[in-house]
């Protein structure tokens, strides 16, 4: 049976079909309730998620999660910067570097060994989980909007942007795993750095998507349930975080990235 949804006689969808519809949608839901509410964009959910339950090959999972990450990061960042939860000007910053390196991110997919993506992936989201639960400011917190040169180092931002828009590329990830932590280091608070994460992987998240699109792996029998799930979910899980306490954001945020990065380590293994 093919991917498109209808049967053999194409009258009537075939209940495998509505079946995984059904399974990408709440999958969709999940990942963009979760990955909205810590600023990541939904990938380092809907990867595990799409391997394990809907059977797609690493590389697959990395392509068709970055599909749904573009659009999560769309919808969330609205969510976030009408809660006056997106530093604009810094945003553009971490969006330049990563326009320039998504694109190559994920042309370079098709080199590396699935088992050793998963490895890498592990390795980087414990790293990141450490790096949220002991976080080093490198000065006060700065208020969204704020248009005073109080970033200390534009050329980290832009630096954590090429990093960022590679490893989006290459993951199926969003921004929140760089360019959070880079955002905090900075100054921000942890719910103004994952609205600013997030508007800044929008464009470069497409423009990943471009490149898997080329080489083969977004399936695209599951984009209709998994984007609806993911709309919905962008929407509940921003509104939830908009309201949350920074303290609670970074609990929640960094269990997410530890919990994620153990389940790499340990299937990576086997």
């Amino acid at each position: 049976m093919d991917d498109t949804g209808a049967s053999q006689n194409g009258t009537r969808p075939t209940p495998l079909v509505v079946k995984r519809a059904l399974q990408s949608a709440v999958i969709g839901l999940m990942a963009g309730a979760v990955g909205s509410l810590i600023g990541a964009g939904g990938g380092i959910v809907l990867t595990p998620m799409l391997t394990a339950a809907m059977g797609l090959t690493q590389k697959q999972a990395h392509g068709t999660a970055l599909v749904a990450v573009a659009m999560n990061s769309l919808i969330s960042a609205v969510v976030y910067r009408k809660g006056g939860s997106v530093a604009v000007p810094q945003a553009l910053i971490l969006c330049l570097g990563a326009l320039s390196t998504s694109y190559f991110g994920a042309m370079f997919t098709s080199k590396v060994d699935s088992k050793r993506l998963k490895q890498y992936f592990g390795v980087f989201l414990l790293f990141v989980a450490g790096l949220i639960a002991f976080p080093v400011s490198a000065q006060q917190a700065i208020p969204a909007g704020s248009t005073e040169p109080q970033i200390r180092s534009r050329l980290m931002l832009l630096v954590s942007g090429c990093l960022t828009g590679f490893l989006s590329g290459l993951l199926g990830i969003g921004g929140g795993t760089i360019m959070v932590p880079s955002l905090i280091f900075n100054g921000f608070g942890q719910k103004v750095a994952q609205g600013t994460a997030l508007m800044a992987m929008i464009l470069p998240s497409m423009l990943g998507c471009v490149g898997h699109f080329r080489l083969g792996h977004v399936q695209l029998g599951l984009l209709p349930g998994l984007l609806g799930g993911v709309l919905v979910g962008a929407i509940l899980g921003g509104n939830l975080a908009v309201y949350m306490p920074d303290r609670a954001l970074k609990l929640v945020c960094g269990s997410v990235f530890f919990l994620m990065g153990i389940r790499y380590a340990i299937v990576s293994s086997k």
